[in-house]
Parts: structure tokens; sequence; C-alpha cells
């Protein structure tokens, strides 16, 4: 290996003095001519690559910037740290200006637009000089440097999953679950408004009001819209890992964490186990709501610290996303361990109350109503809820055992009960390694440096998550609260220590970086020139990439798809050409995605929730394995190991004459169910359709009363007859409206003077 010199009391050899001294005494020793150990070329060669490069880059920086100097042009050189220019970041930085310019024409011209508007309806419109969100080219350009990075970074790290060819499913076991409230945005397609009702699970139910999906978050429609469910949440996944790799950084940059820092914890919150580990069950929507909580905590914590206008409402806007981005345990945890310790920021060192909490309120308010889409359906549908309990609280892990998934990566621990695990690999892996943990842990001794009440605020609020989703704080509040019992998976709480961790460490790892005891290391070469580097690069800059390297390597995996191979005559044979309830009872939910996909009504699934006094809808079709239909009966066909036995009697749609049922023929697209009848006597229509507030039908176009039970059920006249039923809520367009209130309030708040305490 050649060594490098000390800078201090050592003398100054030329390079090819070293270079003679160094083989000469290796080959003394019998090291390199008489080796019989290959690899120790390899070591040394990798060794001098790590040691030189960051010099040779740095000796080409430095040229450029020289460069830079003499066309002057140094004005928007970005550094990283106090000497190192960065000819890469600088090349996105002049190349985003051009986007800055033209998106500062285009609010000129939507304010030209609203001055025409004024003159010609007699409105006026008030447009201050110096709108809440700033363009400020000095922190834009940088900015829109470190976010391509950590997008190309997120890029990387998902390639294995950007596979759009036709079968390709992101991998888990409940994948097929999880994303089935997605497809309602296929029947958008066909019909609009019919996707407020989901009619694909169970009967169906309001589709807006579902608490396990993300169906009304702007990427799940979009992303649905454009591609489809399959490859939509292909991009889903790769957009909220970016999220999360955003927010992360985004909260260090409020926290006044230098560049290299925060461009570190923004990848640490791509590659943690907190978020790639949920595919192992494929819940791209636990990813989905921990990246919008993170989201959320950057421009609240800003708010809190300046109560810019600009924070206010990014809060706002962050808050409605995160409501809308489904699961409910992130929700859980984010409201009862992180929102009450915002409250040390109400009070000055006085123990005065500030008015920030006019703030915080107004972003309360902003969030709601942005929301409103979702909550007012929800709120009406919640009475009728049921949820399963667990009042042992089994998926409950004790405190003293919760830190140490932070840095346990073996997926086979986890598999097992030891250390009060439940066997549920996603619920429990947080692995982020020991390097995040250890500066965070070194975030302590900072504490007298200034940024107290920031420490203090992630501290707390990292202790508090580990309480409420442990055991013994499930249990000791059940006594208070029962209903807790409802919250079955605590364990899925503790992923949102991740951030917070990552925030210490990104705090302590700047603050080790830019510390200005750290001794310096010099190469001098012939010329009389030399470079020098800081110790602090070895000691903590190269354990922290390392880290993010065994992140990347460990997780990468689970990031990627899987083909589904299923029976090709199987699926055929359960896609019935009238409307029909199926039921694929074969513990796999590739079959149940499958049939979602050709537009299949499948009852029997389970769900987190289900309706109050209801049943599920019994199947016309069933597929079942041959060795758990021991008995044979009803059997049809047989492919394989697979029987399909059918239930002629269970009929979607009927017309009852005393004992007697007729069956009908039927086409139902979400909210939209269309039924043919011909019966000689009058008798009652019955639609396998959980019937709720909103459904109205007609006959033959001529409205009629629906029975009030809870499947769809009207009087039908003899003859033949055309009935259709419509679900048409009030709630939504209700809550559709505040949604649009709180827009017209934002843009309100966004066209004030910027404000600040």
């Amino acid at each position: 290996m050649i060594p490098l010199f000390l800078k201090s009391h050592q003398t100054c050899y030329t390079k090819t003095t070293y270079l003679n001294w160094n083989y000469r005494r290796y080959t003394e020793r019998g090291n390199i001519v008489n080796s019989d150990i290959p690899y120790r070329y390899i070591i040394t060669a990798v060794i001098t690559v790590m040691v030189l490069t960051p010099l040779l880059v740095l000796q080409v920086s430095r040229r450029w910037y020289q460069k830079q100097i003499v066309n002057d042009q140094t004005d928007d050189v970005v550094f990283l740290g106090k000497n190192f220019p960065s000819p890469v970041l600088t090349g996105l930085v002049r190349l985003g200006r051009y986007m800055t310019i033209r998106f500062a024409n285009l609010v000129l011209l939507i304010r030209h637009l609203f001055t025409r508007i004024a003159a010609l309806t007699q409105l006026s419109f008030t447009f201050p000089r110096n709108p809440a969100i700033i363009l400020d080219k000095a922190s834009l350009m940088p900015t829109l440097g470190e976010v391509s990075l950590i997008a190309v970074f997120t890029v990387v790290f998902c390639v294995n999953c950007l596979n759009f060819s036709p079968g390709s499913i992101l991998i888990g076991t409940e994948y097929g679950n999880l994303v089935q409230s997605h497809f309602i945005w296929n029947t958008f397609h066909e019909c609009g408004t019919c996707a407020f009702w989901n009619g694909y699970i169970n009967g169906g139910a309001p589709a807006f009001v579902e608490t396990r999906g993300a169906v009304l978050h702007p990427l799940v429609v979009i992303t649905t819209l454009l591609a489809g469910v399959t490859n939509g949440s292909k991009l889903m996944l790769v957009f909220s890992l970016l999220m999360a790799g955003i927010a992360q950084w985004w909260l260090a940059r409020v926290m006044g964490v230098g560049r290299f820092a925060r461009l570190w914890a923004g990848c640490i919150a791509v590659v943690g186990g907190h978020l790639s580990m949920k595919m192992e069950s494929g819940n791209i929507i636990l990813i989905l709501s921990t990246a919008s909580a993170i989201l959320l905590l950057a421009p609240l914590l800003d708010l809190a610290i300046s109560r810019r206008r600009s924070s206010l409402i990014m809060s706002g806007i962050m808050l409605s996303l995160f409501i809308l981005s489904g699961q409910g345990y992130i929700q859980i945890g984010f409201a009862a361990a992180i929102l009450p310790v915002f409250l040390i920021f109400l009070f000055d060192e006085k123990l005065q109350i500030k008015p920030l909490w006019k703030d915080f309120l107004m972003v309360l308010l902003l969030g709601v109503l942005l929301a409103g889409v979702f909550l007012v359906p929800f709120l009406h549908f919640f009475p009728n809820m049921t949820k399963d309990a667990d009042k042992l609280f089994t998926n409950y892990q004790p405190l003293e055992y919760l830190p140490l998934n932070l840095v346990v990566h073996d997926v086979d621990f986890f598999k097992i009960t030891l250390l009060g695990h439940d066997l549920n690999v996603y619920a429990n892996y947080i692995y982020i390694g020991w390097v995040p943990v250890i500066l965070a842990i070194f975030s302590l001794a900072f504490f007298a440096q200034g940024r107290r009440r920031i420490i203090t605020f992630l501290w707390i609020s990292l202790l508090l998550i580990f309480t409420i989703c442990s055991h013994e704080f499930a249990s000791w509040i059940f006594q208070y609260m029962p209903l807790i019992s409802s919250v079955r998976w605590g364990s899925i709480i503790s992923g949102l220590s991740v951030p917070f961790i990552t925030a210490l460490a990104a705090l302590s790892l700047d603050c080790l970086i830019h510390a200005s005891w750290w001794p310096e290391i010099r190469l001098n070469l012939t010329n009389g020139s030399g470079a020098s580097l800081s110790i602090s690069l070895l000691v903590v800059i190269f354990p922290a990439i390392f880290s993010v390297y065994q992140l990347f390597m460990f997780h990468q995996k689970w990031i990627t798809t899987t083909e589904i191979q299923l029976n090709e005559q199987v699926l055929n044979e359960l896609t019935p050409s009238s409307t029909q309830w199926i039921g694929p009872d074969l513990a796999d939910y590739s079959w149940m995605y499958s049939l979602l996909e050709r537009g299949v009504k499948i009852t029997n699934v389970w769900r987190a929730w289900g309706w109050k006094g209801s049943e599920n809808p019994k199947a016309n079709t069933i597929a079942v394995f041959s060795i758990e239909n021991p008995d044979r009966g009803d059997v049809y066909a047989t492919y394989k190991d697979i029987e399909l036995v059918r239930h002629r009697n269970n009929q979607y749609a009927f017309i009852s004459v005393g004992n007697q049922s007729n069956p009908c023929k039927a086409r139902a697209t979400g909210g939209l169910i269309t039924v043919s009848c011909a019966n000689d006597q009058a008798g009652i229509l019955t639609v396998q359709e959980n019937q709720w507030t909103g459904w109205n039908v007609s006959i033959d176009g001529i409205p009629a009363h629906l029975l009030p039970v809870n499947f769809l059920q009207v009087n039908a006249p003899a003859g033949n007859h055309t009935y259709t039923f419509r679900y048409e809520p009030w709630d939504v367009w209700v809550g559709l409206g505040a949604t649009i209130l709180g827009i017209l309030l934002a843009v309100w708040l966004g066209l004030r003077a910027p404000k600040f305490a």
C-alpha cells in the first residue's frame, strides 16, 4: 500500500521516491515477489484507489474552479464543504435556471390574467410584491441539484421493480389484497362516478371510505389512471421511496444540517428497512403512509421554528396527503407520539404561549378541508363499520426489545417467536444499522451547542413512539381505553422511529464533519504542490457511506417483481359471462389479483374491517384444491390439483316468487348495476350487493323504491323488465366541496404577504 505522509514534522519526498521505497520495503519482506496470496494485490489496488480518487477529484474540481474564476462565473458555484467546489452540482444548478425563469414568467402570466378578469368583472385582486412562496434563486439551484441526486439514487435502488412486462407484479404475500381498492379507478374509465362504489369485494362498500388502501391519494390516483393497477403500483412504490428520501433530506435541511449529512439522511430513508421490508408482505400502502408522515414532519417543524407562511401552507397540504395515505396505524402513531411534542415550541423562555398556536390551528383546518373528500364519507360510514380486536395484544413487542430491531437484519430471526416477535416480518423489521444508531446517540453531546428544542423534540418523539407501540403500554391503556384493542398491529408504528433516529444521526454527522479539531493528511508532489485531506473523511464519512451501501445491498432484493404463473383455464372458468360472486379459495392472493384485473367480483375475502350485522354474499363458483374437498360434491371441472365447484342456487341477481327463485342476467360496474329479468309472476328482485344510503333503482327508466334490507331488493312486476341500480351518494359531493374550499383557502394564504415571527 502506498503510504501517505502526515503533514506534521515529516520529510517531503517526491512521489517517485515514495514508490521506489515502498516497493523495495515490500520486496525485502517477501510480500510481493515471493507471495503466494494474489488477493493482496487487489487489496493494495482498492485501498490506493479509495485514497487517491478523492484527491484526484479534488484536484480536478479546483482546476475547474480556477477557470470559473477567470470567466467570472463563480456566483452560482456549489461547494461541498468549505473548499470543495462541485462541477456536477453546479451543472445541475445552471440547468435548472432556465426552468426557474420560465416558472417566474408563468407567475407573471397568472397575475396578468387575474388583472384582466378584474377589469372585465369589476372584481379586485390584491397581489403583494413578495408572495408567500418566494423563488430564491440562490437557494433553489442547490436544492434542485440535491433533490436530483436523491432521485437518481432512488431509481438505481428501485431498478428491479421497473419491470413493466405483462404478468409481472410486485412481490409480497398480501399484495393482491392490499391494492384491491385501487381497481375502482379502472371503473372510472368506463362509467365515471360509478367509481364511488367498490363492488369488487364481499358485497361491496363505499369506495372512498377505504382505510386499508390509499384510494384517494393523488399518487395512487395518477399512477393508476395512467398506467393501470399493476404498473401504476410499481411507479407508486418508486415515488413513495423518493418521497421518503426527499422528506428526510428536507427535515435535515430545516434543522440546519449541512449538504453531505442531509444527502446521507435522504439516502438512508430510501434504503432503510423500515420501508423496504414492508414489501415482504407487499404492503406498499404502509410505505406511502410512512413517507407521507415524514413529509408532514419537515414543514411542521419549519413552521414551529420560523412561522413562515409558505411552511403553513405546505403543512396543511402535507397533512391532507397524510390523512389520505391509508392504513391508519401510522396516523394513530403520529397523532399520539409526535403531535403532542410540538407543544414545546408553543412556549417561550418565560413559559408564555406564542402566537404559533394560531398557525397550528390553521394547518389543521386547511388539512381537514383538503382531505374532506375522504373524511366526510368516512365519518358518514364509520358507525356501520366493525373491526377485529385483540385484547391480549399478541402483536405488540415488549418495550425492552423494540430498539433491538434497529440493528438486527436477519429476516429468519423475525420469523420465530423470540423477544416477543409475532412472526410478521414486515411489522417488526426496521433495520438501519449501527452507524445511524451510534450517531443518533452521539447527538446528545451537541445538546449544549444550540438547537436544544429541536434535539429535545426529536428525542421525546422517539421515546414516545417506542412506548406507544410496546406491549406494556397497550396493556395499561386498555384499562382506560378498550377501543385500543382494535389497533391490532401496534408494532407497525415503530417504523416511525427511523426518521427521528436518522435526523439525529445527520445532526451528529454534520457536527463531526465540520469539527475543527481533525488532523489532516497531506500528499506532496515533485512540483511543490500538494493536496490535503481531513481525517474526518476516513473516520466519519467513509463509515457513513458504507452504512448506506450496506442497507442498499440488504434491502434491494425486496424492491422487485415476480411473475404470475396461474392456470389460464381456471381463470377463464372463474370469469363468468354474467355477473356472479366468485370464491377462489386457494390461499393465494395472486388468484384474487388476476381475477380483479378481469373485473370479477370476489367474496369471502379477509378484510381488516366489515359491515355491522351483515354477511358476505354466497359464491356461485368456488375454486378449491382437491385435497381440501374430500367429498368432491358439486365438482363440475378439475384442472390438475384444482377443482371447480358450482352452487347454482347462489345467484348474484334473482327474482323470488314464493319458494321459487329465477336467476337474472346482470352486469355490475362499480355503482352501476343493470339487471334483465323475465318472470311470469310478480316477485322480489334481490341483487347480492350491500345496500347503503345513496343507492336508488329504476325499472325501465321509472324510479322505484328499494326495500329496507341488507342487500339491494325491489318489488319486481311480472314480465320482461330492465332494472338499473345506481349509487349516487351525497357525502362524496359534500366532501369534494370541502376539498375545493380547502384549495381556495390555500390559494388565499399563498397570495398573502409572508409572515414571520
